[in-house]
């Protein structure tokens, strides 16, 4: 299972999940140098415990790479390669989800790397209790994934959120929506990444009230807040400090410090953008007025957004949204 066949099939599912063509280049190089690891050792699968990973990270640090950055980089690419080889082969959780990255030596970062966001990603989802890991790894994918602010988080309800199965005849995978209210109300069609997220979510947050005796509704808000050790008390709603808090403590694990819901926005818009949405639909998307918002999401505006043709111009400021 560990060879350069099985890092072609990674790289095909890095594409096919939208990853940036830098980060599939990367993660596939880091998956590439971690297969000769293995063959030169020897090393089959069942063989990689947490000890090893130890020893490869020295490894990397010794044979490859003289920063530490980059070594955190390489890991979080090879724990990814893991964790699609757990998946597509059935064989558990992988050695790397037991092993702590190493955090950011510098400060935080003013834009997040696809490999940050992948190992804040990957510590949502390891998250205890289970309820709290789905919560977490919807909270990111809406703020750093779909663009969703802070205040519209707080403020959705499970009612919010429909799915449409086959939308189109080549359509394989529910598909989800979602109403965003405040400032700028809007409906946007979510990811399958995203839409599955909100839907195991959804299924845990409604098998858990029913067994704790809360009230279940869609009425009732989708990001929930709790209190005590096992999750016992429901509060009415999250606030943005709860909020604050939870993203900060996701970025602490992850070796982010300092993280905030605004840096997960700016990613979403670079990861939006990446996707194939074009200004005016990302607009409509972010329920942002002025062409220049998003911009400012970005450290300098793209060519693409530049020279935007003048109907796509009008169109946007003839949009509703």
């Amino acid at each position: 299972m560990l060879d350069q066949a099985s890092v072609q099939a990674f790289q095909k599912h890095l594409t096919k999940a939208g990853k940036f063509p830098a980060t599939v280049e990367s993660y596939s190089r880091d998956a590439a140098i971690f297969v000769e690891y293995c063959t030169r050792f020897k090393v089959g699968a069942s063989d990689i415990k947490p000890h090893l990973v130890k020893a490869y990270h020295e490894h990397l640090l010794e044979n490859h790479y003289d920063s530490p950055n980059s070594v955190r980089r390489a890991l979080i690419g090879v724990r990814q390669f893991m964790r699609f080889l757990s998946d597509t082969n059935h064989w558990g959780d992988s050695p790397f989800d037991e092993y702590p990255i190493p955090g950011r030596l510098e400060n935080l970062p003013e834009i997040l790397d696809e490999e940050d966001f992948d190992a804040l990603i990957d510590v949502a989802r390891s998250g205890k209790p289970a309820l709290k890991a789905l919560r977490d790894y919807v909270i990111l994918l809406l703020l750093g994934a779909e663009g969703v602010k802070a205040t519209e988080l707080i403020d959705l309800r499970w009612q919010d959120f429909i799915v449409e199965k086959f939308e189109q005849q080549q359509e394989q995978q529910p598909r989800g929506y979602l109403t965003v209210a405040g400032q700028r109300q809007r409906q946007i069609r979510l990811a399958y990444e995203t839409t599955d997220a909100i839907i195991a979510y959804r299924d845990a947050f409604t098998e858990f009230s029913r067994s704790h005796q809360h009230e279940y509704s869609a009425k009732n808000y989708m990001i929930a807040s709790y209190k005590g050790r096992d999750y016992s008390l429901r509060l009415p709603q999250m606030t943005r400090h709860g909020l604050k808090f939870i993203i900060y403590e996701l970025g602490e694990k992850s070796g982010l410090k300092g993280l905030n819901s605004e840096l997960l926005r700016h990613h979403a818009v670079r990861h939006l953008l990446a996707s194939g949405l074009s200004p005016a639909e990302l607009m409509r998307h972010l329920g942002l007025r002025r062409l220049g918002n998003i911009a400012k999401h970005l450290n300098a505006m793209p060519q693409t957004l530049t020279e935007t043709p003048a109907e796509t111009q009008n169109d946007m400021k003839a949009s509703p949204t």
